[in-house]
């Protein structure tokens, strides 16, 4: 069994998936964007390289990073807020057929970020995911 410090642990992880990351795989780059979100006891936090690598991950088509980006751009995480580019990542998600994706569609619509106010939009997405027997 491995015995090494869990702070060791994150560190070479964070290493391999910078390795990953840098040969184009887009896994690799959501992961290390991940761990450089958070921190860890030996490399402080690193929003905007973590965005950077979100971006990667998310152009890549990688669903989480897309997500998580969304997010981030509503929020200004790592960099600007940039709320048109969230509300069109969450339309491409929704039209595939991603449920939180689908929720956060709605709640755009209904507030007009990154879109016109549309109650009826938002009413419809609200309604596709209640047809998914999923709560808003």
């Amino acid at each position: 069994m491995d015995k090494a410090p869990q702070n060791t642990r994150l560190d070479l992880g964070l290493q391999c998936f910078l390795k990953g990351a840098a040969a184009g795989d887009i896994n690799a780059a959501y992961a290390e964007s991940q761990i450089l979100a958070e921190g860890t006891p030996e490399i402080a936090r690193y929003d905007k390289a973590a965005r950077i690598l979100l971006e990667t991950a998310s152009n890549g088509r990688n669903i989480p990073a897309q997500m998580e980006l969304a997010r981030w751009m509503l929020e200004g995480g790592g960099g600007m807020q940039n709320h048109q580019g969230a509300f069109d990542l969450m339309k491409i998600r929704s039209v595939n057929g991603v449920p939180t994706a689908q929720v956060t569609l709605a709640h755009l619509y209904r507030d007009g970020i990154g879109t016109k106010r549309d109650m009826i939009m938002s009413a419809a997405w609200y309604t596709v995911t209640k047809q998914a027997n999923l709560t808003a």
